[in-house]
């Protein structure tokens, strides 16, 4: 239905995280892809690291698109030992 809004859990870790402040939250958007998602959070904007993304529990690139009460997990490089 027209104006019906898709809502999206985003997971955060690791820098994504520590960049918004919270380990989860929520994201309305009308459509679009996972990129549209990250865009719509200004603080990951920040981030200077290549971030993986999994759609669900799969990894997904950045232009997968996304479907209401989906959940999108923001995946920062690993680091340490």
């Amino acid at each position: 239905l027209a104006g019906d809004k898709l809502n999206i859990t985003v997971q955060l870790f690791a820098q994504a995280k520590d960049a918004v402040g919270t380990s989860e939250t929520q994201v309305e958007v009308q459509s679009g892809t996972v990129q549209v998602i990250i865009d719509s959070i200004p603080e990951l904007q920040q981030l200077t690291v290549p971030c993986a993304y999994a759609v669900d529990g799969k990894l997904v690139d950045n232009q997968e698109l996304v479907t209401s009460d989906c959940t999108i997990a923001v995946l920062p490089p690993v680091s340490g030992g």
